[in-house]
C-alpha cells in the first residue's frame, strides 16, 4: 500500500528503499512494489528476481523523520525474490499494458477477467487460465 502512495507522489527512490528492506530481511518483495519501483526483473524458475538499484542518502524532511533513519538513509543495490506473480491491488493491472518488462506486460492479457474490487479478483474462467499459466511457468 505504501508503494502506491509513494508512486502517486512520484517518489520512486522511496519505493526502492522500501524494497531494499525486504531484501535485507530476506523476504519476498510484493509484486506491486516491484512494479511501481520500476525494478528490472530476471526470470527464475517459479517466478522473478528483482534488481534494486542503490538509493542515495537524502536529508530528513522534518524532525519526526530524522528520528527514523530508515526513511531517508542510503541503501546499496540488492537482489530480491518477487512475491507473487501479478499485482495484488486491482489498480496495478492498468500499469502492465505499457510496462517496459516484457514478462510483466504479457500479464495484461488476464486483465479482461478482473472483477470490480479493491484487490485483484478474477472471473472463474480467467482465474483458471491464470492459475494454469502460473503452474506451467508461463507467468
Amino acid at each position: 500500500m505504501a508503494a502506491y502512495v509513494y508512486s502517486r507522489a512520484g517518489a520512486f527512490d522511496e519505493i526502492r528503499r522500501l524494497c531494499y528492506f525486504y531484501a535485507q530481511r530476506r523476504q519476498p518483495v510484493p509484486f506491486d512494489a516491484v512494479l511501481l519501483a520500476r525494478l528490472k526483473v530476471q526470470r527464475k524458475r517459479g517466478g522473478w528476481i528483482a534488481k534494486i538499484p542503490a538509493v542515495r542518502l537524502r536529508s530528513p524532511k522534518n524532525e519526526a523523520e530524522a528520528r527514523r533513519g530508515f526513511t531517508y538513509r542510503g541503501t546499496p543495490s540488492a537482489s530480491v525474490v518477487v512475491g507473487g506473480h501479478f499485482p495484488w491491488l486491482r489498480q496495478g493491472w492498468s500499469l502492465l499494458e505499457d510496462d517496459f518488462r516484457r514478462d510483466f506486460r504479457r500479464l495484461s492479457r488476464f486483465a479482461r477477467g478482473i472483477r470490480p474490487s479493491l484487490f485483484t479478483s478474477f472471473t472463474p474462467d480467467i482465474g483458471e487460465y491464470l492459475a494454469d499459466a502460473i503452474r506451467e511457468g508461463d507467468v
